[in-house]
């Protein structure tokens, strides 16, 4: 079922111009410096090349599309399946756990050549690259702290991942309780992919140190930041402002 991204009033506030690019399940919106014919059908023409090669691929390897679980892939996979898989790999997940991130994460770097500032959402998993100072909102649903908060992410942190699993909110696979676990990465990839495993660790607020502990065991994870009720738990490189 189709859920209205109200967070993207959000950003337009800000002095990038946006557009939406949709195609099948996948729902981007896009920011850039200016938003010209070009840069649109650039990015339209990437979706639908790395959304053709993952349809490509999980026909001929349907498992690629419903593990839970890390799979290996064999030699001459497009670059969007490298990248699934070795985030899946990383962070002990099935491949499919990081496709918004790293859609989300292609799209973007095609753009770089034609924007110096860049971003774009997918579900609420953000690539972002900037020049100048960002400030990422913070959502979780009913916890006090929601729409309290923000992420502040400095031009030099860019390019980043930033990427959410939750437990309460929308229609992504959790089996955690948790109202947002939000990582920060270089890699949209990865960190799609290590929200999804931190988020199924938290079923209650007991388990906020546990997954807070294994946030420092992994590679390439600049921070994450966990909300179960009225409860959070930080780790990282992570920059708060209301």
């Amino acid at each position: 079922m189709y859920q209205k991204r109200f967070y993207r009033d959000q950003f337009k506030k800000s002095e990038m111009e946006y557009f939406e690019l949709a195609i099948k399940e996948s729902d981007l919106f896009v920011g850039v410096s200016k938003a010209t014919a070009e840069i649109k059908e650039l990015a339209r023409e990437k979706l639908t090349q790395l959304r053709q090669e993952l349809e490509n691929y999980i026909a001929e390897n349907p498992l690629f599309e419903i593990t839970f679980k890390p799979v290996n892939i064999g030699p001459g996979a497009p670059e969007v399946v490298r990248r699934m898989a070795r985030a899946a790999q990383l962070a002990k997940v099935g491949p499919m756990a990081s496709v918004a991130g790293c859609l989300a994460e292609m799209v973007g770097e095609s753009l770089l050549s034609l924007s110096t500032e860049v971003i774009v959402e997918n579900g609420g998993d953000i690539y972002l690259a900037s020049t100048k100072p960002r400030i990422i909102g913070v959502y979780a649903g009913d916890s006090k702290f929601s729409g309290r908060l923000s992420l502040e992410i400095a031009p030099g942190e860019t390019p980043v991942g930033i990427c959410s699993s939750s437990g309460t909110i929308g229609h992504s696979v959790s089996l955690g309780k948790a109202d947002t676990c939000l990582v920060k990465s270089r890699s949209a990839a990865l960190a799609d992919a290590y929200a999804s495993i931190l988020g199924n660790m938290v079923k209650t607020k007991a388990d906020l140190p546990l997954a807070l502990d294994l946030a420092k065991s992994l590679s390439d994870l600049d921070g994450v930041l966990i909300i179960i009720e009225n409860e959070m738990g930080i780790w990282g490189n992570i920059k708060l402002v209301k």
